[in-house]
Formats: C-alpha cells, sequence, structure tokens
C-alpha cells in the first residue's frame, strides 16, 4: 500500500518538476541573436596604432573585438576589422544565449601587439545600454534552448534538477518487485 503512495507521489513530484522547469524555461527563452554598437555622439574612432617599418602608412580604421560576460563565462563574440563604429556594427551570436545571462559587454580594440580595452558596457537584461563611448544595442528571438541554459544555470534549476532526479529514482525503486 506505501508503495502505491510513493509512486503516486513520486509522479507527480516528477510532473510538478517538470512543468516547473518549462514554465520558467519559456519566460527566460529570449536568446541573444545579435549585438551591435555604436560610438556616442561626440565620441571618435580608436584607429590602429601606426609602428614605423611595419605597420602601412596612415591611419587604418579599428578592428573593434567584442566580448561578452554571460553568467560567468566570456564569449568571444567576433571582430570587425578595419571598421568605423560611427555607424552601427553588427555582430551575429550564433548560441544564442539568454538575454537574463548577459552581464556586460567589453568592446576591445584588436591590435596585433596589444589589445586595448575601450568600453565595458554593464547589461541589466534590457535590450539597450550604454557605457563611456559606445552605446550597445541587443537583438533577441525566441528560443527554449536559451530558457534552459538560463535554467539550469540558476540554484532553482539546479534544485529542480535535483528533485527530478529524486523522484524519478523513487518511482524506478517503487517499481521493483520486494
Amino acid at each position: 500500500m506505501a508503495l502505491k503512495h510513493l509512486k503516486g507521489i513520486s509522479a507527480g513530484a516528477v510532473l510538478l518538476l517538470l512543468s516547473v522547469f518549462v514554465a520558467l524555461s519559456i519566460v527566460h527563452s529570449h536568446g541573444v541573436s545579435a549585438i551591435h554598437i555604436k560610438l556616442l555622439e561626440g565620441k571618435t574612432d580608436h584607429f590602429d596604432k601606426v609602428i614605423p617599418f611595419i605597420s602601412p602608412k596612415g591611419e587604418r580604421e579599428p578592428d573593434y573585438k567584442l566580448r561578452g560576460l554571460f553568467g560567468d563565462e566570456w564569449h568571444y563574440l567576433g571582430t570587425r576589422k578595419n571598421q568605423s563604429a560611427v555607424d552601427w556594427l553588427t555582430y551575429e551570436v550564433t548560441d544564442g544565449p539568454s538575454l537574463a545571462l548577459l552581464r556586460e559587454i567589453q568592446v576591445i580594440e584588436d591590435d596585433g601587439l596589444e589589445d586595448d580595452l575601450l568600453d565595458t558596457i554593464q547589461i541589466a537584461s534590457t535590450s539597450a545600454a550604454s557605457g563611456n563611448r559606445f552605446q550597445v544595442r541587443i537583438d533577441t528571438r525566441r528560443s527554449f534552448t536559451a530558457g534552459m541554459s538560463w535554467f539550469f544555470s540558476t540554484p532553482v534549476g539546479k534544485a529542480v534538477l535535483a528533485g527530478i532526479t529524486l523522484a524519478i529514482v523513487l518511482l524506478i525503486a517503487s517499481s521493483l518487485p520486494f
């Protein structure tokens, strides 16, 4: 008799926890699809350094490299070579992590010798932000995978995963003949 109750409770717990997982993953399913940067009004591009006898003559447009902090991990988002940021520069994001995980963006001038950190822009779960030199616009698209990556990076997600695992083990154990 107790095993029947254990089966029912375990099955109910699995369904409840899976429902929580699906619902929260859908709520946070805005995956980053592209990041756009542009110089703020009145700011100028950071031109490549000229090295005598090595660099071509004259100033060249900068090579803007972008990095994003998603959760606790830095992701390289791409480099736009010899392009000005007076107009919007676009960086496509292929793996589409959740916008809720994006904490900051770094704009770096990618020099051959030493990279220069030009700006750090804090992101507060919105689709636009500004730093000292650059403004950022973020495009998103719905992605259940992005929602799942957010969910399992949270303490609640880890607890729900542990609960689902425990409930499945109890469900299997209650089905074994004793």
